[in-house]
């Protein structure tokens, strides 16, 4: 981590203009993703504004609190504003979905390389506490339009929060929370503003069990070409899995 925020931005606009560069000479078949410090947000936001220009249309987006700030706070408003202004779609991406242990949990009683497993098991967990944070915050309810993509966080515990985030507004969980004023219940605002890319592993299969139990077009296509865990023909690699998943919806999975 470059501690001198200035530095980091020059770093982050840098590599940002480079690959926007590299992408542009594939003709707009690649299309640059813009990594941002969300230290200074309006400085994120011009450089988002910048990267829409040269033809960025996905940003990455952290699960946890930049400096004390979680991005459901209303003073990340400024950058959904300008993502639903420029027709641009925040992503979770694995890597930026860090959690922090108790430094306790290295002590397992054997090898410090336990602390990977339990850690790396882990990785829905940071995204499921974003989810509730937009949601029960009202982001999606003042962006209507802001769609958040999930990206390699797995996607086989989407069913669950799918069932389980209207249990907070239940007439009995009134009681102790407080009541919902949002016009829409939790797993509306799941079903309206969320995307997920399924991958291979465990975590996203059986796939067409998960496409019957979540909301409809809430999984999306994605190869994840050329890193080791994607595909080099994804359209057969579904093709296979998905062929009695009903035509149209396998077609809307692919992008229809």
């Amino acid at each position: 981590m470059i501690p001198e925020l200035a530095l980091r931005q020059e770093v982050l606009r840098t590599c940002n203009t480079w690959l926007a560069e590299t992408c542009a000479a594939a003709g707009g078949r690649l299309l640059p993703v813009t990594a941002l410090d969300y230290a200074d947000l309006d400085s994120a936001v011009a450089e988002l504004e910048r990267m829409r220009a040269l033809g960025s249309r996905i940003f990455l987006i952290p699960a946890y609190p930049v400096n004390g700030v979680p991005p459901a706070h209303p003073s990340w408003d400024r950058v959904w504003s300008a993502a639903v202004a420029l027709g641009m779609t925040p992503m979770l991406h694995t890597g930026f979905e860090r959690m922090r242990f108790d430094p306790g949990w290295a002590n397992l009683g054997g090898d410090v390389t336990l602390l990977r497993m339990v850690g790396s098991a882990h990785r829905h967990v940071a995204p499921m506490t974003l989810l509730y944070a937009l949601i029960y915050s009202g982001v999606f309810e003042r962006f209507p339009a802001l769609t958040l993509l999930l990206a390699e966080v797995g996607t086989g515990w989407l069913p669950f929060v799918a069932r389980e985030i209207d249990d907070r507004i239940s007439p009995t969980a009134e009681l102790f929370l407080g009541k919902w004023t949002l016009p829409l219940k939790p797993s509306e605002y799941l079903a309206r503003n969320v995307r997920a890319t399924p991958l291979s592993g465990g975590n996203d299969s059986p796939l067409p069990k998960l496409i019957e139990e979540l909301p409809e077009d809430m999984l999306v296509f994605s190869s994840d070409f050329p890193h080791f865990e994607g595909f080099t023909d994804p359209t057969g690699h579904y093709a296979a899995i998905l062929r009695e998943v009903p035509a149209e919806r396998r077609e809307r999975f692919y992008g229809g």
